[in-house]
């Protein structure tokens, strides 16, 4: 580890010992013990009636449900009943289907993974509350949900709870279909923080797109009409800056993961295959538990893509299920780089879908898998995202994490560098090689990129743009002159 990291890491050593002394860190949220996976993400006690809500109606282990604190997660099945209160999901890459009461709306919690769309989340989450004045009253927790009007005619009207916000929706004729997806991050350059700072908390970005006929939004006192593609279809906002001021935008078409006939990402069907492994170790496990033995049952997988999408659905699924301690371990996994890889998205996710999560991250990394606490904040701030592009400092940081004794220090500063300094990617460092070749690929981003200076722009890639369009028009001309003037001499030399 060189001078630089050592010195930064230490400097935070006085901290841990005054939150040790003074016993802080139940103060943010992290007790001695550590926090518990069955005690994060459920749904707080609530004077709320729990009442009969909805029903399951799609195969066993789509739908989890999770409806007090220590509990844990359970799988329901066909017609199992669904109450209010309950925090229910369906896994990334999992579709799970309930089924309205007469002539109201259909809900589809609708999960996500990296090779089925671009959008940034993962598990789909929501809590359903009962309600008498409206068709659907529920809090969309994380994810994507799609919401159907099946009335046989008329509007159907729709509460969504947002952080900090409430929308009235209205589906407006039967049919009328509208995707509600949100996703949180930490904004970029804000660093990590033991002890909470007001103001500084995760963005919630929420997006509406109408995906059949017409939706109508009411948000404040605000209404806003929207109509599925080529009309206005989308609508953002976030907890910063509110109501895109833009309003509706305009789409051509529908996204392609909701497109009826869209193209297929060739993902899809090899994650497709992992649900009946992941059914069938159901009926013996709880759903974490089914999770751990499909991760260690990916080793037996012959074929190597289908093994890392396993890989992946078990680290997401794992996160999704607040098992972040099986994530932080998965960090560490020096044989698959996969894993590796999706831990650092999986603990981005979770540390930005709600505030005072880093914290909890912090204490679990020092109490429960004792980490040095300066190493643990190291964790969290490359998690953070809190780096200057336009700052020298910000790569020669992290050109000497590249350098640390930890692997998932390492694997993080390589995250940051292979996205900040893209010019540097054929460089073949493998924050899980050994410590020579770790260290000839470190000399070489030392070449690349001085201390003191900012990565060479891409300007390579322009270069070459530039020979490829002279010859195109070089061609072009010398064809059409020269064979005219040879055609010239051989006419004249007949009339002499």
């Amino acid at each position: 580890m060189s001078e630089r990291v050592a010195v930064w890491e230490s400097g935070w050593a006085w901290r841990t010992a005054l939150l040790l002394m003074f016993g802080l860190s139940e103060w943010i949220g992290v007790s001695q013990s550590g926090t518990r996976a069955a005690e994060i993400g459920t749904p707080p006690p609530g004077l709320d009636p729990r009442v009969p809500v909805d029903k399951c109606v799609s195969p066993t282990g789509t739908l989890l449900s999770n409806a007090r604190t220590g509990l844990g997660w359970q799988a329901m099945g066909p017609d199992a009943t669904v109450y209010s209160r309950d925090l229910v999901m369906a896994l990334p890459g999992v579709r799970a289907l309930l089924e309205p009461r007469p002539q109201s709306v259909q809900v589809t919690l609708w999960g996500n993974m990296p090779e089925l769309s671009p959008f940034p989340g993962f598990q789909s989450e929501i809590v359903l509350y009962d309600t008498r004045a409206l068709d659907l009253d529920f809090a969309l927790q994380r994810g994507r949900v799609v919401l159907t009007n099946r009335k046989v005619k008329g509007p159907a009207q729709v509460w969504v709870r947002l952080p900090r916000a409430a929308w009235q929706l209205t589906l407006r004729d039967s049919g009328a279909e509208g995707a509600l997806e949100i996703y949180g991050r930490w904004p970029p350059g804000v660093p990590f923080s033991r002890i909470p700072q007001l103001g500084q908390e995760p963005t919630q970005v929420v997006t509406l797109t109408v995906l059949k006929g017409q939706v109508d939004v009411k948000i404040d006192e605000q209404v806003l009409s929207l109509a599925a593609p080529p009309g206005q279809a989308i609508l953002q906002w976030d907890t910063v800056n509110g109501l895109d001021p833009e309003g509706p935008q305009k789409q051509d078409r529908l996204p392609a993961w909701a497109a009826p006939k869209g193209t297929v990402p060739p993902e899809a069907a090899r994650i497709d295959r992992i649900f009946p492994a992941f059914q069938a170790l159901l009926k013996e496990n709880a759903p974490d538990m089914a999770l751990v033995e499909l991760l260690g049952r990916a080793d037996q997988e012959k074929e190597q893509v289908q093994a890392g999408l396993t890989r992946e659905f078990a680290i997401l699924g794992l996160a999704a299920l607040n098992e972040v301690e099986r994530v932080v371990k998965a960090l560490d996994d020096a044989r698959h780089p996969e894993v590796r890889r999706t831990a650092i998205l999986a603990l981005r996710h979770w540390i930005g879908s709600s505030p005072g999560r880093d914290q909890q991250l912090f204490g679990l990394l020092v109490e429960r898998l004792g980490y040095p606490a300066p190493q643990a904040e190291t964790i969290l701030h490359l998690l953070h995202s809190p780096f200057a592009p336009d700052q020298p400092e910000t790569y020669q940081t992290l050109l000497d994490y590249l350098r640390h004794d930890r692997l998932p220090i390492r694997e993080l500063a390589w995250w940051h560098l292979y996205r900040l300094a893209p010019v540097g990617r054929d460089i073949a460092y493998d924050p899980a090689g050994s410590e020579a070749d770790r260290e000839r690929a470190w000399q070489a981003w030392k070449k690349l990129i001085p201390t003191g200076k900012l990565p060479p722009e891409t300007r390579p890639e322009k270069k070459q743009e530039k020979p490829e369009k002279k010859p195109e028009k070089k061609p072009e001309k010398k064809p059409e002159t020269r064979p005219e003037k040879k055609q010239e001499k051989p006419e004249k030399k007949p009339e002499k």
